[in-house]
């Protein structure tokens, strides 16, 4: 059985758009869908980046608590979703790693944003032979011939799709998720 999968690109909370979350309902109901896939970077983690940081911007603490208070809207909306690891999401884990700190210091990621039980994490899913992934795993073209599976993968800003069939690969890149029809 085919179903309609509606997949949510980078949400950089607490610096996502407020329509976004609206306009993905909206494609939810247009479109029939029956599973959600966040395809990474739910967090911007911009002061716990190793980029510079605005002096008069926000704090740590303060940008994860509003990260996690506008990701209760997501939590509400879409209660039940698979959830790809972005890089972004993994940063908290590599600052730790270049600190020197065990990995058992670090809390598992959805008891930091407070996730619902119903979203399921990975760094990879696989759903009826399609491949989804965040861009920071790997090269979507080299992926999809290793694995003569469809891909989809956030990256840069766009999102990529690998198409298989009939032994040809064929790529759509999109500047929007949305434009994928």
């Amino acid at each position: 059985m085919i179903s309609n999968v509606l997949v949510i690109g980078d949400l950089h909370e607490p610096f996502c758009l407020d329509s976004y979350l609206r306009f993905n309902q909206n494609l939810y109901k247009k479109y029939n869908c029956t599973e959600v896939i966040f395809i990474g970077d739910i967090l911007d983690s911009h002061t716990w980046s190793y980029h510079e940081h605005d002096p008069d911007g926000m704090s740590v603490g303060h940008e994860l608590d509003a990260a996690i208070n506008r990701l209760k809207r997501c939590y509400k909306t879409f209660p039940i979703a698979n959830v790809l690891y972005g890089n972004h999401d993994l940063m908290i884990s590599r600052k730790a790693k270049t600190a020197g700190l065990s990995s058992r210091f670090i809390k598992d990621f959805s008891d930091v944003i407070e996730a619902p039980k119903g979203w399921k994490f990975h760094h990879e899913y696989v759903k009826h032979n399609n491949l989804y992934l965040h861009g920071s795993i790997g090269n979507a073209i080299k992926r999809a011939k290793e694995t003569r599976m469809s891909v989809i993968q956030a990256a840069l800003y766009f999102v990529i799709v690998i198409s298989i069939k009939d032994r040809h690969v064929y790529l759509i890149t999109s500047r929007f998720l949305s434009s994928i029809n």
